[in-house]
């Protein structure tokens, strides 16, 4: 990304009210746990033309402080998932539910790390987002990764320079770089197969039936907005009012309900994706 050029970056999010579940195949112990919280894609363009693409599972989790997890017990979920993200083999079974459909029925498997390379984690590929419970604290919403897995703190990134650091693919800048798939929708690494995998299922579901209340299906789509600047200092003002409006709660949970009518208000997955287009 060019800060000396006009861009147009465009924002959409679709909400899922199901999470994807996943496990690791290798491990005999391991168990059926949200893949994440969120999908986040940075794609950045050129006159229109697909220039790179970023993206990263976000683990969101509520915590006492700003730049530490909470501590958690033996078996819970929490512990769970911090054991699919940080210990994983790098290979991961994914479906749309615990015992569902695989999420692409032709991939039993999504091999992230190369044979020759076994991984011991998913850092490349993940971040916890950290919610203080605190709302006085409010911002900043950090990324982290632990430094070990018995670790509370480790490293931290405030999520807007994250997703600055995706858009300038910065040294050291967390994501993994994706590609699009060929025709027939086959990606030539897994990593860009899972993310084109998750987008794919989802962006063509039906619309919402499940609230009683709702007069019509509700649209998965919960925003799209264009904005234009012309330099990184006002990338990161939009960046610290979009953390404001995407992950305080409510907008990060389901569409609004109606609990008197049986409305049901449980939470989902999120896919948000990024768009930012140069021009000359």
């Amino acid at each position: 990304m060019d800060d000396s050029t006009l861009a147009n970056l465009r924002v959409t999010s679709t909400w899922v009210d199901q999470y994807p579940k996943a496990r690791d195949p290798k491990d005999s112990a391991s168990r059926w746990v949200e893949l994440a919280d969120l999908l986040l894609v940075v794609n950045i363009t050129f006159n229109g033309l697909s220039r790179y693409k970023s993206a990263l599972l976000v683990q969101a989790k509520c915590a006492a402080c700003v730049n530490q997890l909470d501590a958690c017990q033996r078996l819970s979920s929490s512990w769970k998932e911090r054991n699919l993200l940080e210990m994983s083999s790098g290979t991961l079974e994914v479906r749309t539910s615990s015992g569902g459909d695989l999420l692409n029925p032709t991939k039993s498997s999504y091999i992230l790390a190369a044979p020759s390379v076994p991984a011991i984690g998913l850092e490349k590929f993940a971040r916890y987002l950290i919610i203080p419970n605190n709302k006085i604290q409010g911002l900043p919403y950090n990324l982290l990764w632990p430094s070990s897995r018995t670790a509370t703190g480790g490293s931290v990134v405030h999520l807007g320079q994250a997703m600055l650091g995706m858009a300038k693919r910065s040294a050291g800048a967390v994501g993994q770089a994706c590609t699009s798939p060929s025709t027939g929708g086959v990606c030539g690494d897994d990593w860009s197969q899972l993310v084109h995998d998750i987008i794919f299922r989802y962006s063509h579901a039906s619309p919402l039936a499940r609230f009683p209340s709702a007069v019509k299906p509700i649209s998965r789509s919960i925003s799209s907005k264009l904005y234009s600047f012309e330099s990184s200092s006002l990338w990161n003002r939009f960046l610290d009012a979009f953390a404001r409006a995407v992950f305080t709660a409510p907008s990060y949970m389901s569409p609004p309900v109606d609990e008197d009518a049986g409305d049901e208000g449980e939470g989902g997955f999120m896919i948000l994706e990024v768009w930012l287009d140069q021009s000359e």
